[in-house]
């Protein structure tokens, strides 16, 4: 590939800057990182007009580079995320008050935004007080 800096992704069907951005940085809001084969960051034009194959430049350094965390602290329990959750519903039948969401943490051990309850995706993982 010919990513001049950075690991080389090919865009396929259905992708959008943020879900890569999600995906290899963990997170959709920076997907103005992600760079063109000539290190050059994409517009909002052209990140609008993105062809299937086409490379896309992920910066080193990033959670992509790193293994990813797929245990919980030390006194949670770890849950699945699946379709229909919320994180007030799992709040509710596994602490017994849906307001106590704001107990569970990532699998890195940091707290739930506001942010992201609203992106919960189907089986990311949450980590619940024991």
């Amino acid at each position: 590939m010919s990513c001049k800096v950075g690991s080389s992704y090919i865009f396929k069907a259905g992708d959008t800057l943020s879900n890569i951005a999600q995906e290899k940085l963990g997170d959709d809001t920076r997907w103005r990182e992600l760079m063109k084969s000539d290190g050059s960051p994409f517009t909002e034009q052209e990140a609008q007009q993105l062809q299937v194959g086409q490379e896309v430049c992920v910066p080193l350094g990033s959670p992509v580079n790193q293994p990813p965390q797929t245990s919980c602290p030390t006194g949670t329990q770890s849950y699945v995320v699946k379709a229909g959750d919320t994180l007030y519903l799992i709040a509710e039948q596994k602490l017994g008050d849906g307001n106590r969401w704001h107990d569970f943490q990532k699998s890195d051990g940091t707290p739930f935004t506001e942010a992201d309850a609203e992106k919960l995706q189907v089986g990311q993982q949450i980590c619940i007080p024991g």
